[in-house]
């Protein structure tokens, strides 16, 4: 494989993150004295099968819904960093692999290109279904991103959390490239064009076309924007600007740490009660890669903890997974 297939690679094909069912947890479980269960389901998006799973309680009563959209390199058990949470505030949570992630169908990520089709498929179900009152849409990187686009090109759309986006891809791709000393200087715009092709003939999307901002202004949904200022992947001026040129309503949480380390609970706690609050009104006047990733809501008390180390291939970190058994 040459070096621009690789680094083509590198954008469309990072690290996919394969599990077994399992690693979802108890189909049935409880916290406090409320019982809840998953159910796993399959929708058809534009690349195939997009498999998902839905977190409520048993009862099944419609209610708020949260729809979680992952990163990159992510999938759906990602979504267990706000899944406690969540059910806790009296909500259910929806979460699913975008195709070419985890179990879906599809062989390469687009950076939001089709993950916006994605969650269109999503919210078409859940809202089909009549068992959520009003739904709110949490992405994180390439899934806030998703939802970025999505909302553009959407009427009514709903308020988001937006986790660590990025205003234009190739400005990520041009930094990267200017970070790790991927090419010489003087052939990066050759080597780019080449790359842009060989992904255009492969994922059939345009790498060039990802501009996030281009479209923020028209946006009158609420959002929630939550960012690192010690993000090396993706700095922090990308949320920053698409901030400053969002349309509705609008908050921003600084944080600390890395692009995939966890959330403190305080900053996810702090952005579901603005997101709450933005599905209850419509709006507020309040202006303000693989992930690690938390384990599953207990079942019981007594549980065996297991803890597998991954590195994922975006930051080359090793991470913790802890599956409750």
């Amino acid at each position: 494989m040459n070096l621009m297939q690789s680094l083509a690679n590198y954008i469309i094909r990072p690290h996919r993150e394969i599990y077994q069912v399992s690693d979802l947890g108890h189909i049935k479980f409880s916290l406090g004295k409320i019982n809840y269960q998953r159910k796993d389901f399959q929708l058809v998006s534009t690349r195939g099968y997009l498999r998902c799973s839905w977190f409520d309680s048993i009862k099944g009563d419609p209610k708020k819904c949260i729809i979680y959209c992952h990163g990159n390199c992510g999938c759906r058990i990602d979504s267990f960093d706000i899944l406690e949470q969540v059910l806790k505030a009296g909500m259910s949570l929806v979460c699913f692999d975008f195709g070419g992630c985890g179990l879906s169908d599809g062989n390469y990520v687009t950076l939001g290109h089709y993950e916006k089709n994605d969650i269109k498929v999503v919210v078409d179900y859940v809202q089909a279904s009549g068992k959520a009152t009003s739904i709110g849409i949490w992405g994180r990187s390439m899934g806030a991103v998703a939802a970025i686009l999505y909302s553009n090109s959407t009427v009514n759309a709903p308020p988001l959390v937006l986790d660590s986006p990025f205003c234009c891809l190739s400005d990520v791709i041009d930094d990267m490239v200017k970070r790790y000393k991927l090419i010489p200087n003087m052939l990066k715009d050759f080597i780019m064009e080449k790359i842009s092709k060989i992904i255009k003939d492969t994922a059939f999307f345009d790498i060039n076309s990802i501009i996030p901002l281009s479209g923020v202004g028209k946006c009158r949904n609420s959002a929630v924007f939550i960012h690192s200022f010690e993000d090396k992947l993706i700095n922090i001026e990308h949320s920053q600007k698409l901030y400053k040129e969002w349309g509705g309503p609008k908050h921003f949480l600084t944080v600390s740490g890395q692009h995939n380390a966890m959330r403190d609970p305080v900053t996810i706690l702090r952005s579901l009660q603005l997101l709450e609050q933005m599905m209850n009104l419509g709006s507020s006047e309040d202006d303000g890669s693989a992930t690690e990733r938390r384990c599953p809501p207990e079942f019981s008390k007594k549980v065996n903890k297991v803890i597998r180390h991954r590195r994922y291939q975006s930051e080359g970190e090793s991470q913790k997974f802890v599956q409750i058994k």
